[in-house]
């Protein structure tokens, strides 16, 4: 694996900085989030480095954490494996998170987008509060716009057209597999455009139901009370 990993990060240039990456077969489930449970570096650079942030990335599969959550949620060791992907880095803009369907209402006609100024790192990991955009897919209009931070000036992190054009690549990924997914990607400065690192199947997607109606306790009988039926007056 040593000389492997070497020799692949040499053909991408041998001194890029790049994201070594994670993805697990047990991951996002449609019970489970696994969000968080593996590890992933960023920016990292030269060949050992390289392969020491691949040995940890793969060896993070065996943490007490990720064990203790399959345990929980019945998922067999036996049956996980992992893949480690290592990227070139882009030098983002601004990065973040796109779901085709709204993951908190559940309605399949909005796409909410999720971004922050630079990589995508501190969206994911809760490290800020992004901006929050929910757009009508049809159109591609902004109906709500949450700001992220309170700094002073600070300007939305996604402008119209781009938040269209992210609108428009959540539709042809969303048709393409025929489920709702959840998109990861950034913002480069250089082409003022969005692209997804990666796509996948959002989980736990909530479903609008009708409230049950409570259940009514049956009328006591009134003491002394001839009724025929149970009585509820006075």
């Amino acid at each position: 694996m040593d000389t492997a990993v070497r020799t692949s990060y040499k053909e991408l240039g041998g001194t890029v900085p790049v994201a070594v990456r994670s993805s697990a077969t047990a991951e996002d489930l449609p019970f489970a989030s696994f969000a968080g449970q593996q590890d992933s570096y960023l920016d990292v650079t030269g060949a050992d480095a390289v392969v020491e942030a691949v040995r940890r990335c793969w060896a993070s599969l065996w943490t007490e954490r990720a064990v203790a959550y399959r345990s929980a949620n019945g998922i067999s060791n036996r049956d996980v494996g992992l893949a480690v992907v290592v990227q070139v880095m882009v030098d983002a803009e601004t990065a973040g998170v796109l779901f085709t369907a709204n993951p908190v209402t559940g309605k399949r006609t909005e796409t909410v987008i999720n971004a922050n100024p630079g990589t995508g790192q501190a969206v994911v990991s809760g490290a800020v509060n992004p901006d929050q955009f929910v757009l009508e897919t049809a159109s591609a209009r902004v109906t709500q716009h949450t700001p992220g931070g309170t700094e002073p000036g600070r300007t939305p992190s996604l402008a119209g057209p781009q938040l269209r054009e992210l609108t428009a690549l959540g539709t042809a990924s969303s048709g393409s597999s025929g489920r709702r997914r959840t998109s990861n990607g950034p913002s480069t400065p250089a082409a003022g455009s969005g692209s997804p690192s990666h796509a996948r199947s959002p989980r736990c997607i909530r479903c609008p139901s009708p409230r049950p109606k409570t259940p009514q306790p049956a009328p006591r009988p009134r003491p002394g009370c001839t009724c025929a039926a149970p009585c509820s007056r006075g």
